[in-house]
């Protein structure tokens, strides 16, 4: 077995059925995951598997799970490697589990382990129903504790959508205090469309660019919400439009008002793990001078 694991992380495609004819910002997020597609057809080297983390569809149904379904299936037979899901504030449990686990729709949390060329990634539910942020729940904490119990070969992988960073993560000290000392040695997350690179507890942590479309919070703003027409989202809060001049959004979380760009980077991150060590490499697929608004 070779020491040396290559494997692709990506996230948040939002993708929609095709039969919806529908778009998201005028994105076609179908479109722009394809483009993953054949990137990844290119790459000097084989993954051995991929992590795809979250925000599978955009408030869909069972119709966009379908699809995204098929678009991992042929990946899989494609690329001979599996695909190792998690599901995200915008991701619908009911719907998900019916299509993709084939049971009775119901709200449980999906999280599991699974060990690839000695590398075991553990992938955690931290959606809480209706909310933006996220949680690790108490029954994933104690099953956590359990299964950390014991080292692997090389090293332990956390999967999760919301980063333990700022207030993404309701309850980041109690999941900090839990892995500390343990043989994890990386964690891969999504939510924030961008690329930020972080320790959490010494732990390596990092967020991904989307594939669909990228986010970049700006300054703090003083301006009136009730200037502009509200469109749905940034990662699930309330988004304000903003005017032309500024090609920005205006953004609130009900707590502080903030400006978003919306914009055309997108990309995925390369991940090796060698002597027990996570480097992750950047890539970009899409980048334009310019904003979807």
């Amino acid at each position: 077995m070779s020491n040396e694991v290559t494997f692709i992380h990506l996230s948040d495609p939002h993708l929609i059925a095709p039969s919806k004819q529908a778009s998201l910002y005028g994105v076609n997020t179908n479109e722009k995951l394809s483009l993953f597609k054949e990137v990844f057809s290119s790459l000097p080297f084989k993954p051995a598997f991929f992590i795809m983390s979250g925000d599978l569809i955009h408030d869909g149904d069972e119709a966009d799970y379908q699809y995204v379904k098929e678009f991992i299936r042929n990946c899989e037979k494609q690329f001979q490697a599996p695909f190792l899901l998690t599901l995200g504030n915008h991701d619908r449990r009911k719907a998900f589990r019916s299509v993709f686990l084939n049971e009775s729709k119901s709200e449980a949390p999906y999280y599991y382990s699974k060990t690839v060329g000695g590398v075991r990634v553990i992938v955690l539910d931290t959606k809480i129903p209706n909310e933006v942020n996220g949680e690790v729940s108490i029954d994933q904490l104690n099953w956590l504790a359990d299964i950390l119990k014991v080292d692997t070969e090389k090293g332990t992988i956390i999967a999760m959508h919301h980063p333990p960073i700022d207030d993404h993560l309701r309850n980041k000290a109690a999941f900090g205090n839990m892995i500390e000392g343990t043989d994890v040695i990386g964690i891969l997350a999504g939510h924030t469309h961008n690329n930020c690179l972080f320790q959490f507890h010494s732990i390596p942590c990092t967020t991904v660019f989307s594939t669909a479309y990228g986010m970049e919070e700006l300054k703090n703003t003083e301006s009136s919400q009730n200037e502009y027409g509200t469109v749905k989202d940034r990662v699930g809060s309330s988004v304000e439009q903003t005017t032309s001049e500024t090609n920005t959004i205006i953004a609130s979380d009900n707590k502080e008002t903030f400006d978003i760009k919306m914009t055309q980077t997108t990309g995925f991150h390369k991940v090796e793990v060698k002597q027990r060590q996570m480097i992750v490499y950047p890539q970009i697929v899409t980048t334009e001078n310019s904003t979807i608004f």
